[in-house]
């Protein structure tokens, strides 16, 4: 294979030392674990299972929303519509309420369960 251009970069401490280690350990040149870690493919299938994972989690989320949308309105149609509530009209509201809160709250949560692949944004030597 034909070098084609020739490519500088800069790194700092931690991932040089990182590189450094990589480097001692498998014997190669910088410019060979360099090539190697560009293509290796289980980096490139763990970016897309993330990518999976995420889309997967945010079409789940987007559905339970749509289930605590869904309840509020029964809520409200219930409040409105039976003027005398009996106990069992009660218990169900407040049920309804209770797995509404909890869909609230598993949403607000599971945002964070979105994982990033995006890396660290580190200052460039100009900015420093």
């Amino acid at each position: 294979m034909k070098k084609v251009c020739r490519h500088h970069f800069y790194l700092n401490q931690d991932d040089l030392e990182i590189l450094n280690s990589i480097i001692a350990t498998t014997k190669l040149s910088k410019s060979a674990v360099i090539r190697h870690l560009i293509r290796s493919e289980k980096y490139i299938q763990a970016v897309r299972e993330i990518q999976n994972f995420n889309k997967t989690n945010e079409e789940f989320l987007n559905q339970l929303k749509r289930i605590g949308v869904n309840i509020n309105q029964v809520l409200n149609f219930l409040k409105k519509s039976i003027g005398t509530q009996d106990e069992n009209t009660n218990s169900l509201i407040e049920q309804l309420n209770q797995v509404n809160k909890k869909i609230d709250d598993y949403t607000s949560n599971s945002q964070n369960l979105m994982l990033s692949i995006k890396p660290k944004k580190y200052k460039s030597v100009k900015e420093q």
